[in-house]
């Protein structure tokens, strides 16, 4: 496989880019509009496509209508999804990115002999593809078309579209499908402005399998912004994530990844239906500039778009809610380095607005929140929980307020456990499973069990445990009346979870399930060394011997038996 330099093929052809925004290395955001597509497709020995062909074509003629509209830098979609129909169509009518701008369109299959018939029929764009013969049963591509602006000689302009094909099959293990019936693409293009720009490269879902950073020109010190288009029930798969991986564990800060794969559900015939999406925008701007704010992080939350961390690998993710959806979001560049260097910084993408597709109307509608799923975790527990479902609690706060009421804040990172870069369940797994509490898309068991066990837990300190009052030791006395298990969007009272009912006392409060003293007295150390002044109201309870038991400041503790048909309490260490 070889890898061309677009400046050199527009050269062949006497044009030159028009510079792309979005590949500048300055200051200034650019925006996305990126469409994550729900459907079904059916495949045969000569195609895989659409199975609603005019749903899914009115989906994509307004989606392409929506980024003209917008004004958008880079509109993209992920593998085998846009029509040909709808490209056609954009081109009679001149629904054209404007200069400057790039779309990245993954389209459904096509044959070389439909592929040569289209720019016979539309000789006023300039085309660039590399000519396939069919072979050995094998008929059909697997296109990805970059469509943007240059200029001639005389100073016309021109749209080009660069169609690149898949090259590396997808094995499936059941049908070989791809294996059998993609003819394989030998070409794929770096796009760049000048030497001076990002370079912006993209990957066809398989392609992963065999890619490498060697074969990108400069890719040592060059910035990239690398676009992977997916079609994929394991996007996450250990053989599809290893080149970010490798990039960020080798330090290079100047590589952006933007994985879009299709929704959650979508069903390839033959295949089983994908249980999730799987879509990301990885990062790897420094803690310093990457804008992780609460108001910046609750915002895109809402919007679907939630904040995650490669803890090992100094990197941050961005997971895009599962769900079909338009996501219209903005971002820094990989790379500013011709803007002046009190202006550098990157503080990492804002999603603005999300769009769902009205049937009715046969239109994109923005909508004010995404669902993920939360709500209904919750549900599953019993028990109230009426807590974690306040509305004027941001989810980063719930997640807060659930890892503090579970004893799992970390030790050794200062007083500064709150911060989401530092939350346990921002992080990551190695596999690039979410393990966020408040975001319940992701079918993974260990997961599920995980945030299963921290609500139960909760529900367990809400509703019992802070329910009598002799379990309190006499340090949180004023907490003895009618405790509420609550959290404050105040930063000042982010160590506290306890509260009296008129506020004027308040405490920390975990319970840890069952554990030994041993494993207590550890937790409440280490909560104690992260609640600094603060740790005089902290106990911890847990269980052990059939009891609740806990520890608190002066290492005294209470045990409670628990019976159906009596209460037995017994003190050690305080008297009455």
């Amino acid at each position: 496989m070889s890898i061309e330099r677009v400046e050199n093929v527009l050269r062949r052809k006497r044009l030159t880019l028009i510079p792309i925004n979005c590949l500048h290395p300055d200051d200034q955001l650019y925006t996305v509009l990126a469409f994550q597509p729900y459907g079904n497709l059916e495949s045969s020995n000569t195609f895989l496509k659409n199975c609603d062909r005019e749903g899914v074509k009115r989906k994509f003629s307004e989606f392409i209508k929506l980024a003209g509209s917008k004004a958008i830098d880079l509109a993209i979609t992920p593998e085998y999804a846009c029509p040909w129909e709808v490209i056609e169509d954009s081109i009679q009518n001149n629904w054209l990115p404007k200069q400057g701008k790039i779309w990245i369109f993954g389209c459904e299959s096509i044959t070389p002999t439909e592929l040569d018939e289209l720019a016979d029929r539309h000789k006023n764009i300039k085309w660039i593809y590399e000519r396939i013969t069919p072979s050995m049963g094998k008929t059909f591509l697997d296109p990805a078309c970059l469509i943007f602006n240059a200029r001639d000689s005389n100073g016309k302009n021109h749209t080009v579209f660069i169609v690149q094909f898949k090259n590396c099959a997808m094995g499936d293990r059941r049908y070989n499908f791809e294996r059998d019936k993609l003819l394989l693409g030998t070409r794929s293009y770096v796009l760049s402005n000048d030497e001076n720009s990002i370079f912006l490269h993209v990957l066809i879902c398989s392609d992963a399998l065999n890619f490498s950073w060697k074969a990108l020109p400069q890719h040592l010190q060059q910035p990239y912004l690398i676009c992977h288009l997916q079609l994929n029930l394991d996007p996450q798969s250990i053989h599809i994530r290893p080149y970010r991986q490798e990039a960020y564990r080798k330090g290079w800060a100047s590589k952006e990844f933007f994985c879009l794969n299709w929704a959650k559900g979508f069903k390839v015939s033959g295949f089983n239906q994908s249980s999730f999406g799987g879509s990301v925008l990885f990062t790897k701007a420094s803690d310093s500039d990457l804008n992780l704010t609460d108001e910046r992080l609750s915002n895109n939350h809402i919007k679907g778009f939630y904040y995650t961390r490669l803890e090992k690998l100094y990197a941050h993710s961005f997971v895009f809610n599962y769900g079909e959806h338009a996501f219209l979001f903005r971002t820094t560049k990989c790379s500013q380095a011709l803007a002046a260097p009190p202006a550098q910084k990157r503080t990492g993408p804002e999603m603005l607005d999300v769009f769902v597709w009205h049937l009715h109307n046969a239109e994109w509608r923005r909508i004010e929140s995404v669902d993920d799923g939360f709500s209904s975790a919750c549900g599953q527990i019993g028990g109230d929980l009426s807590t974690l479902l306040d509305q004027s609690l941001t989810r980063i706060n719930i997640e807060r307020l659930l890892t503090l009421s579970s004893g799992k804040i970390r030790g050794g990172e200062g007083e500064d456990w709150y911060d989401p870069k530092r939350i346990i369940y921002f992080n990551v797994r190695e596999d690039e499973i979410v393990q966020r509490l408040t975001v319940a898309d992701d079918p993974d068991r260990i997961v599920n069990d995980e945030r299963n066990q921290v609500l139960q837990l909760f529900s367990e300190l809400k509703n019992n445990i802070t329910k009598i009052a002799c379990n309190f030791p006499i340090t949180l006395k004023g907490l003895r009346d009618r405790c509420q298990v609550n959290y404050s969007n105040n930063r000042n009272e982010f160590n506290f979870n306890l509260y009296s009912e008129d506020r004027s006392a308040k405490g920390t409060g975990a319970f840890i399930g069952a554990k030994s003293e041993s494993d207590a007295r550890r937790i409440f150390n280490d909560m104690a060394d992260l609640l600094g002044n603060d740790q005089s109201t902290l106990v911890v309870w847990y269980f052990l011997g059939g009891r609740f038991q806990y520890i608190f400041d002066n290492q005294d503790k209470i045990t409670k038996a628990y019976s159906e048909g009596r209460k037995s309490i017994t003190k050690e260490g305080e008297d009455e």
